[in-house]
């Protein structure tokens, strides 16, 4: 019983991973950066400094890439796998999409009462956004973390989903009788390509008001900065912790533990002015100057808000961060040495002749400590023999050959 409960959770959990496999990208390029620029803002000089340094040591394969606001984009070019308007030829086609399920957490939105399968009706929380979050502070909070490898894909990573679950569409799929397998967080629903094409690029671009891709020029840099100073005084903080949404504490001392408020936070967005003012029975619709204006507001207002988030979870991160000096560095790669052919005939026998012995010590119960003792002996003369044997053998085959250049 217990087994058929266990593969009826794994089916649940794999058909909703099938259903959600292409994944959406959250605010574009700008918006992200927004978010990045804006928290960077809230950061003293040292810690934006510290953070940086960790970000540069990727450097080499993802250049331009070690700013607060640029790392932000990094989790989407990471998925790219091939050359288009938001995957730039600066950087190696990478083609990882393992990750894109860390990119939202859309729970159900089911208005008309549709039957749903039990995958739509509870999605698992991991893989998902929440997921995520749950592992970078698992990780980056942990004591004596310094692998280069650990900082920067989880702050990478943080930087641009505290940014993705703040646009409201990824927290939601909406179900109807037009669309009994979801609107994939509004991908599947259409509009004008002047709005982007679909309901959840239009707010991934925030209702069309930030449009720029990375890699930024200089001016584009100037915009960015400029952009971001004037979110801030449009949305002082004060704003928002006035209705509670930001907790009210000295820098580096709190951030909101729980990420599944902020999920549900962006899910009453969606339900309250995402899906609102058109027919939701429509895969089509048609969206009016007034709802545009709406959308554009309610981008400002969340990207704002993501950035002082940002920060605060970035307070509290970087007391944990290592300086450079204690960083672990692997260093540049060695290349081994060619080995000679016969040679290699040699060590490849000799590393044969080494199973052999081994498995034979292990099956008779003579233990692998016996086995390893005696393999230095046994093989190096084995092998030596099973070596002039296979050059034999080969000579007697030319041209064919045994082992590949």
């Amino acid at each position: 019983c217990n087994h058929f409960f266990a593969l009826q959770s794994m089916m649940t959990r794999v058909l909703w991973i099938l259903a959600f496999l292409g994944g959406c990208l959250g605010w574009d390029d700008n918006g992200h950066m927004l978010v990045g620029e804006i928290a960077r803002m809230q950061l003293n000089s040292a810690d934006v400094q510290t953070l940086e340094a960790l970000l540069k040591r990727w450097d080499g394969e993802f250049p331009d890439m070690s700013s607060l606001a640029a790392a932000a984009t990094w989790p989407d070019h990471l998925k790219c796998k091939r050359r288009k308007a938001d995957c730039s030829d600066k950087l190696p086609l990478a083609a990882v999409g393992a990750f894109s399920l860390w990119h939202d957490y859309n729970l159900p939105y089911n208005p008309y009462g549709i039957p749903l399968t039990e995958a739509q009706a509870h999605p698992p929380t991991n893989p998902s956004l929440v997921f995520l979050v749950e592992q970078a502070n698992s990780t980056l909070f942990r004591k004596n973390v310094t692998a280069t490898f650990s900082w920067n894909f989880f702050l990478r990573f943080m930087i641009h989903v505290v940014g993705d679950v703040h646009q409201p569409l990824h927290a939601i799929s909406l179900y109807t009788a037009s669309l009994p397998d979801s609107d994939y967080g509004g991908a599947d629903i259409r509009l004008n390509k002047s709005l982007g094409g679909d309901l959840h690029q239009f707010w991934d671009l925030a209702g069309m008001q930030y449009l720029n891709y990375w890699p930024f020029s200089d001016v584009q840099k100037q915009a960015l900065s400029d952009n971001a100073t004037a979110l801030i005084q449009a949305y002082p903080k004060s704003h928002f912790t006035a209705t509670g949404r930001l907790p009210d504490v000295p820098a580096g001392q709190g951030w909101p533990a729980d990420i599944m408020a902020w999920v549900l936070e962006s899910y009453a967005i969606s339900v309250n002015e995402v899906y609102s003012g058109w027919d939701l029975n429509s895969t089509r619709p048609v969206l009016s100057p007034q709802y545009v204006a709406r959308a554009q507001e309610l981008c400002r207002e969340q990207i704002t808000l993501a950035g002082y988030r940002l920060a605060q979870w970035l307070q509290l991160v970087v007391k944990r961060a290592p300086k450079s000096s204690t960083l672990a560095n692997p260093g540049p790669v060695q290349e081994a040495e060619p080995v000679p052919r016969d040679n290699r005939d040699n060590r490849l026998a000799g590393d044969v002749a080494r199973e052999a012995v081994l498995v034979f010590f292990a099956n008779t119960g003579a233990g692998h400590l016996l086995g390893y003792l005696l393999t230095g002996a046994v093989t190096g003369a084995m092998g030596v023999i099973l070596g002039f044997a296979a050059a034999g053998y080969r000579m007697r085959q030319a041209p064919k050959a045994w082992l590949p250049v």
